[in-house]
């Protein structure tokens, strides 16, 4: 399982924006990673991570919840 953060300092933080910004910087990155390949990728906003807090952990808890059920 791979988890991607985006980063809080930028507007857009989706998973189309990270997928993009990481495009930028490593092209083709996507089929280089075997977790990639195989639909094992968590994207979540650092902003609602990043803090050590209830609602940053829950929020950690759903996204990967959300990412099991979907498999």
């Amino acid at each position: 399982l791979l988890i991607v953060l985006g980063s809080y300092g930028e507007a857009q933080r989706d998973e189309s924006a990270v997928r993009t910004a990481l495009d930028r910087v490593v092209p083709g990155w996507d089929r280089f990673l075997r977790p990639v390949r195989e639909g094992r990728i968590i994207f979540l906003d650092a902003a609602l991570i990043a803090t050590p807090s209830v609602a940053a952990a829950e929020h950690m808890v759903e996204a990967v919840a959300d990412w099991a059920r979907s498999r």
